[in-house]
Order: structure tokens, then sequence, then C-alpha cells
């Protein structure tokens, strides 16, 4: 049976293999406050389950999925350049999911489901600070039998 300490395990290795991405956070939202990150955590990967459907046969897990870097504000007209970045790295987080469902990737288990198209949104400055980059909402779709025989009655 896969649990959300799964899904954030896969995050987790998405970063350690990704060359751009330099962190991983689940927690709260204000911890990404720039105050409380060192700028050689940047660009991160925050993600946060939001939702679960339980299902027959499997449980749908709703994230909310981050890709955000650190802008300075001398370097605000570059915000293009960063929101273009953000979002190739969010793609390739996505990339990682799609094609697990295809080719038996190793990161992501070749059972779980993901479905695409994403809604991707920019965000700026969203914590009060110029963290800049992309957020989308990925449903990631587990195998997990509903069983009484497994159920500690």
């Amino acid at each position: 049976m896969y649990t959300i300490v799964d899904i954030n395990k896969v995050f987790e290795n998405i970063v350690a293999e990704h060359d751009q991405l330099k962190s991983f956070h689940t927690s709260g939202l204000d911890h990404l406050d720039v105050d409380k990150l060192d700028v050689d955590k940047y660009p991160l990967l925050y993600a946060q389950c939001t939702n679960a459907d339980l299902g027959s046969g499997y449980t749908t897990f709703t994230y909310e999925v981050l890709v955000g870097d650190l802008v300075m504000e001398k370097q605000q007209p570059v915000l293009t350049e960063v929101y273009s970045e953000t979002f190739l790295i969010l793609q390739d987080v996505a990339a990682k999911f799609w094609f697990a469902v295809y080719d038996g990737n190793s990161t992501v288990p070749g059972t779980w489901g993901f479905d695409l198209p994403l809604v991707c949104q920019p965000f700026t400055a969203r914590f009060n600070n110029l963290l800049t980059g992309w957020s989308a909402s990925f449903d990631i779709k587990l195998p997990n039998a509903i069983n009484l025989c497994d159920a500690p009655f």
C-alpha cells in the first residue's frame, strides 16, 4: 500500500537527480520565506498533499506542486527568464510522473497513474518576497486496494 510518505520520497528523489533543483520542501508554505532559507536552496521544489480521493482499488492524491527561484530586486528585469527556467523545471518534474506510467521509470513506480494536461500558474512575490516560478496541481493515482484483510480489526 502506498502513502503520502512514498509520494514525498519520489519528489525528494526527483530533486536529487535533477541538475538544477537544490531543495525539496513539503511543510507549510510559510517555510519558503526568503528569510528562512539560504540562497543556495533555490531553485526549489515544493509539494504538499491537498486532497485524497479514495476509490475502489486506488487512491488519487492531489498535490500542489511549485517550482520557484529567488529573484533579487535588482534582477527584476530578468523575471521572464526566471519564469522560463522554472517552467521548464516543472515540465521535467511532470515528465518523471508521466513517462513512469509508460516505461517503468525507476524514480516513479510504473504502477502509479498521472494524467495530463496540467494547468500551470505563474506567481511572483507570492510569499511576501521575490520567490518566482510556477505552480500546478498534480493528481497522482496509486493502487491501493480497500481490503478488510489488511485492516487491524
